[in-house]
């Protein structure tokens, strides 16, 4: 009767290890077949390179106010004709939806805020086209009309108490 040889194989990496013993055959197949799983394991539990910080989670967006008037507020009841306008037009365009506008509901704005509008509320709206805060649309009404650009909005959104 031939004598049987103890076969036995080790295989450490990092934390995890692995050993197998018995004839060579079978320490062979099995140690082939274990080899991989143990390399899989390690790869996963081991990280390759620097680890990104996590990515902040994004603020709420802001909430318009209920009303005008409220939003005025809000934005520090700016003093200027220009810059009430301009906070006027983003209201209109975020809070109501309106894709264009013209100088009647830029006036409806100025009186449903309680205040005093501008003697030429067209100066107004033009001088903050020459901003680039607002852009020129095809008229409304038979009137011209303006949609704020994304500047404008910027700035709108910049205003505060």
């Amino acid at each position: 009767m031939a004598e049987q040889t103890n076969y036995r194989i080790k295989l450490r990496k990092d934390s995890v290890e692995i050993e197998v013993q018995g004839d060579k055959t079978w320490v062979e197949a099995k140690f082939a077949e274990l080899k991989p799983e143990l390399l899989k394991t390690v790869e996963v539990k081991t990280p390759i390179g620097p680890i990104s910080p996590p990515i902040p989670p994004t603020p709420p967006p802001f909430e318009l106010p209920d009303s005008i008037g409220e939003f005025f507020v809000v934005k520090g009841s700016p003093k200027s004709h220009t810059d009430r306008a301009i906070a006027f037009s983003y209201w209109l365009t975020k809070k109501l939806s309106m894709e264009s506008y013209n100088t009647d509901d830029i006036d409806k704005c100025f009186a449903e805020a309680l205040i005093a509008k501008p003697a030429n509320t067209s100066d107004v709206m033009n001088a903050n086209q020459k901003k680039a805060y607002l852009i020129q649309t095809p008229g409304k009404d038979g009137k011209k009309a303006w949609r704020i650009s994304r500047p404008g909005e910027e700035y709108v959104e910049k205003m505060t108490s």
